[in-house]
């Protein structure tokens, strides 16, 4: 989680909204005693950067982590996200075959696992989430989240413009 966030953080100071992701995969032989973990891709949000209303974090990743083994199911592999994952990411992470999903700040407007819509508590015809974490690493996730946006108010109101009233109102809208 803890790669996921410093991605998020990377990508905050770009313009993007904060949000990290990360791939690991567990290459634990189950004779061993020592646990042992592969990192396959620790990505961020670049919607904006690509133009992209695709590029989650989460797709990023996903889709790195796949290129890396060159295998697109990434069986034994947990995705860690620094928000709950939405729908589509949701989606593309049962499409991956993905083990488990981790993730540190709920989403209340599209969080797909719990918040907004609870899209695990239908049976997937291929696959299934073995496990789902939340809460990790929240705090941080989640001011990450508000200080982006805080400042992005903050901008932005030093740049509206307030609407014109009653007459000029109308006339500045006919002589546009």
């Amino acid at each position: 989680m803890k790669q996921a966030l410093e991605q998020a953080r990377k990508v905050g100071k770009q313009g993007e909204v904060p949000i990290g992701a990360a791939i690991v995969r567990n290459d634990t032989i189950s004779s061993a005693s020592d646990q042992v973990y592969t990192l396959l891709s620790a990505q961020a949000n670049q919607v904006e950067t690509r133009s992209d209303a695709s590029a989650h974090a989460e797709l990023v990743s996903l889709r790195q982590a796949a290129a890396r083994q060159r295998n697109w199911r990434l069986l034994n592999c947990t995705l860690y996200s620094t928000l709950e994952p939405c729908a589509m990411c949701l989606s593309a992470a049962l499409a991956f075959r993905i083990d488990s999903i981790v993730y540190g700040a709920p989403d209340l407007r599209l969080g797909a696992i719990v918040t907004h819509q609870q899209l695990l508590n239908q049976s997937h015809p291929f696959h299934a989430i073995s496990a789902v974490v939340s809460g990790v690493l929240e705090e941080e996730s989640a001011e990450l989240l508000r200080n982006f946006f805080r400042e992005r108010r903050q901008q932005q109101g030093s740049q509206v413009r307030r609407p014109v009233s009653g007459k000029n109102f109308l006339w500045k809208l006919r002589k546009h």
